[in-house]
């Protein structure tokens, strides 16, 4: 695998153009300006992440939470956990029965609620804590690889946000699990290794 890639925009408004262009590919509205592989063509919709702010990474987008709730049901399903849960079913029925009964109100409800529905309703998620941005990182990176497709990943000013030994931590996990990772940054990082990377300074986009 080629070495991670550092591009410098020494140009404010050549990285906003870059940042927003990549966006657009990313969600299949861009014009195929950026390539990342002269002998292939990535699909930017699955194959590329850009993850603009590590501060603000989702760990619990649409996609995570599906495949979330899908391990679970899987779980549940090869367990004595399915009993249980079809007996809370069965008590929230007769809950409603109650109710219906006891307040003379007139009113329906579904009484084939699934699994999902169910997880749904309680706001089943990934629990979010996390010491340290770099640990966000690495979480979202590993929940990546399980849900998508994902070879190539742009992560902005993460330089700026993480230190030396994490930004090396990064980079070894990315290279484990063949991921090929590009920072984007605005200023040259100061590190003593380097060598390990590739830097391409640009000044407009």
């Amino acid at each position: 695998m080629k070495k991670p890639l550092i591009v410098v925009f020494h140009d404010l408004f050549g990285l906003y153009k870059f940042q927003k262009e990549l966006y657009h590919q990313s969600i299949g509205e861009g014009v195929d300006r950026i390539r990342l592989y002269e002998d292939k063509q990535l699909n930017f919709e699955t194959e590329v992440e850009v993850i603009s702010n590590v501060l603000t990474i989702n760990i619990n987008n649409r996609k995570m939470i599906n495949y979330l709730h899908k391990k679970i049901i899987k779980e549940i399903g090869k367990s004595d956990y399915i009993i249980q849960a079809e007996k809370i079913k069965t008590d929230m029925k007769a809950f409603l029965d109650d109710v219906k009964r006891e307040t003379l109100i007139q009113f329906s409800y579904d009484s084939d609620v699934d699994m999902e529905q169910f997880l749904k309703v309680f706001d089943v998620k990934f629990s979010d804590w996390t010491e340290t941005p770099a640990e966000l990182l690495n979480r979202y990176l590993e929940l990546l690889k399980e849900v998508s497709k994902v070879k190539v990943v742009f992560i902005f000013f993460a330089w700026y946000l993480l230190d030396c030994e994490q930004i090396n931590m990064l980079v070894e996990y990315c290279w484990l699990h063949n991921y090929y990772i590009i920072f984007i940054e605005k200023d040259k990082p100061n590190h003593d290794s380097l060598d390990n990377f590739e830097v391409l300074h640009l000044d407009w986009f």
